[in-house]
């Protein structure tokens, strides 16, 4: 039979925690694609949460790694003449957005739902 000390017994409770914290995140991952968006984001020292797409305004964007105010306003401007976007993929066809901004600016944006948006009157402005 095992015999642990006091301090033995803490530290395999402790481990215990962790590994079932651990799981229980890897679940909700799995099961909830939606858990991704409440996430915030480290880059270097800056911590960024994810902002809408079709409710960011021109500053907001900006203020994200990769993206400059010439982007940022062509973003809105795409935003008002095509209506609120329906997928991050669509940010591909502006200009100033290669595949590899795409790539590190769409970890940074969500797009919630359209029709919501719409219906609440947050449409293309």
């Amino acid at each position: 039979m095992f015999h642990l000390t006091k301090q033995e017994r803490l530290v395999l409770i402790f481990l215990s925690f962790v590994f079932l914290f651990g799981t229980i995140l890897s679940y909700l991952f799995k099961t909830n694609p939606r858990f991704h968006e409440s996430l915030n984001f480290i880059d270097s020292d800056r911590v960024y949460q994810k902002i809408d797409l079709n409710t960011a305004t021109a500053e907001q964007l900006d203020a994200l790694p990769t993206i400059g105010m010439t982007t940022a306003r062509g973003i809105i401007a795409y935003r008002t003449r095509h209506g609120p976007f329906t997928s991050l993929d669509e940010l591909k066809s502006l200009e100033g957005i290669s595949p590899k901004t795409f790539h590190e600016i769409s970890r940074f944006l969500k797009i919630s739902d359209p029709l919501f948006n719409i219906k609440r009157g947050k449409g293309g402005v």
